[in-house]
């Protein structure tokens, strides 16, 4: 109840916020295959979001279910979603913001069109995807050194690594312009 309250009245004070997406894929050719993945930035607080691709456009209900439980942690209630040109990304944003809007997740859920196939459209998403590669990468050698096998393009590990990614750079980056991290700037606390 109360705790709802505050987090309808926070979000709405909040003004329109651009959330940016892109698609990526991880890994080298040949060493863990064609391993897709989808970031998401909040260019207002910084906090970042990865997922898995488990099957391509907006046909995969897990990949919009996760980006619906990042966009109910920001709390923003106008919002303003934006992907490339590419068909399979505009699907996705147009069902992300179909649920968003069903489920009141926000009030007003806006999409822009990036310029197809052009990186620089979405420039802090692929930031972010860069960022989230590299955390990836990070991450799975540590694991398969530790584990002392190779992890391979059909393990469930996998789905999870991007989500992890995000999840660390969001709770231990401090942002320059802040001195917050993204979470400490989303949550407005430590």
């Amino acid at each position: 109840g109360q705790r709802l309250g505050t987090q309808v009245a926070r979000a709405k004070r909040r003004s329109d916020t651009l959330v940016q997406f892109d698609y990526a894929e991880a890994g080298e050719e040949g060493r863990i295959g064609n391993f897709k993945f989808v970031v998401g930035n909040d260019l207002s607080t910084g906090s970042v979001w990865a997922t898995a691709i488990l099957q391509n456009g907006r046909e995969d209900p897990y990949t919009v279910a996760s980006a619906i439980s990042w966009l109910t942690k920001l709390g923003h209630w106008r919002v303003e979603l934006q992907a490339g040109g590419a068909p399979a990304e505009q699907a996705f944003i147009m069902a992300v913001r179909a649920k968003a809007l069903k489920d009141g997740i926000c009030g007003t859920v806006l999409t822009r069109q990036g310029e197809r196939y052009n990186s620089q459209a979405t420039g802090g998403a692929e930031r972010t995807v860069h960022t989230i590669r590299k955390q990836f990468k990070c991450l799975m050698l540590a694991t398969e050194t530790r584990l002392k096998q190779k992890i391979t393009i059909d393990s469930e590990f996998l789905a999870w690594l991007p989500r992890h990614a995000a999840w660390l750079y969001n709770g231990y980056h401090v942002r320059a312009d802040a001195k917050l991290t993204p979470y400490e700037k989303t949550h407005q606390r430590k």
